[in-house]
């Protein structure tokens, strides 16, 4: 299999939104990559390391995001309307107001694994309990506390992508 980079730049405005509905993703490795608001509608992630990329209120509705590394990425707002799950790596992963009521093949255990508040969760799927989870009445005062252990969080999964099978220039590139 041949290495490729994947390489933009935005001919509008600074902060223009991907737009990569279908694209077939499978295996790529673009850890640490930023789709904040972007679409990837039905696009192809499965086994994709999107180790802490950068996905807030991204539409990832139908997609296929089978067996990808999602470790320490921020999911903030995204949707996965119909999006399948199965086997994904969500340790770590910040989904905070995403939506994933109508995503298929989600194991409760994978939630376990992440962070969330006002997420909107399958039928069926219990809120985690643990201190990942803010429960629906929390004291706001212990919010900084939290946002502090997801960003050291983040922060690991950063340097594990740029330690494990990232090449150097890569590295240099989108972990900084």
């Amino acid at each position: 299999m041949a290495a490729f980079d994947i390489q933009a730049r935005s001919e509008g405005e600074p902060g223009a939104k991907a737009h990569l509905e279908g694209a077939m993703l499978t295996k790529a490795h673009i850890e640490a990559a930023s789709f904040n608001e972007g679409s990837l509608r039905g696009a192809w992630l499965n086994e994709a390391h999107l180790e802490r990329a950068s996905l807030g209120k991204a539409r990832l509705d139908e997609a296929l995001v089978d067996k990808a590394h999602l470790e320490g990425a921020w999911l903030s707002g995204a949707s996965f309307y119909g999006a399948s799950l199965s086997d994904t790596q969500l340790v770590d992963a910040l989904l905070d107001g995403a939506f994933l009521g109508k995503a298929e093949s989600l194991a409760q255990t994978q939630l376990e694994a992440a962070w969330g508040e006002d997420t909107t969760l399958p039928d069926g799927y219990t809120r985690p309990r643990n201190e990942r989870w803010l429960p629906k009445v929390f004291d706001r005062d212990n919010l900084d506390d939290r946002w502090g252990h997801w960003k050291a969080r983040h922060e690991f999964w950063r340097s594990h992508a740029c330690g494990g099978g990232v090449s150097r220039s890569t590295c240099d590139k989108s972990c900084g």
